[in-house]
């Protein structure tokens, strides 16, 4: 006699010692969501389908069985035990770089044979990062202290990274060399889903 189990459902395999057969059986469970049609083992368990919103963050379930979002953002756990509180936490190790989400942590007490959604997916803010575009052609080749609308010290990496928190501290004053007093402006307003702003510098003299 052997058994297989998989996230799909359970099979079987028995040997008759008299007539020298195998028999199969397998059972599984169709779940028809409004989200897709997956199969699961049979039994009491739960279907937990969580929208991350981020491909390849991964999901633990009590410390145990990990999961990670398909292509979609999308985490699905086919066999949460029932009559439970299952506690699910997204890895933080496991977000991209600049990606902050607002809860890592969910409680679900579980019934039996029932399907759960949870949505993540407004709970998203992403870091920005500030680049002087071209800076190589302004002979930014240390860190320098910029000064903001403001007057406030902006720190400015030789890449061309800014330290800026928002666009109200717009426009940069920027002096590469001694000799050099350039203005660095936006170059447009990024889309809400862009993570770098890009700023263009020109010398104060000629703007």
């Amino acid at each position: 006699f052997a058994r297989y189990a998989s996230p799909y459902g359970d099979g079987s395999m028995r040997a008759d010692s008299v007539t020298n057969k195998l028999s199969w059986s397998a059972s599984t469970r169709l779940w028809m969501t409004s989200e897709a049609f997956l199969f699961a083992p049979a039994g009491e368990d739960n279907l937990v389908i969580q929208h991350i919103g981020q491909p390849a963050a991964r999901l633990r379930h009590g410390g145990r069985d990990a999961q990670v979002a398909d292509a979609q953002g999308r985490v699905v756990f086919r066999k949460a035990p029932p009559w439970t509180d299952a506690i699910y936490t997204v890895d933080p190790k496991s977000l991209p770089f600049g990606a902050t989400l607002a809860a890592h942590r969910v409680a679900i007490p579980l019934a039996s044979n029932r399907v759960y959604f949870v949505d993540y997916r407004g709970l998203w803010s992403r870091a920005r990062h500030w680049r002087i575009l071209a800076h190589d052609s302004i002979g930014l080749s240390e860190a320098v202290l910029a000064r903001d609308r403001h007057g406030r010290p902006v720190f400015v990496t030789a890449d061309g990274y800014a330290d800026l928190q928002s666009a109200d501290s717009l426009p940069l004053t920027l002096h590469p060399t001694t000799q050099q007093a350039l203005l660095c402006t936006l170059l447009r307003p990024p889309a809400a889903h862009e993570t770098e702003a890009l700023l263009t510098c020109a010398d104060q003299r000629v703007l």
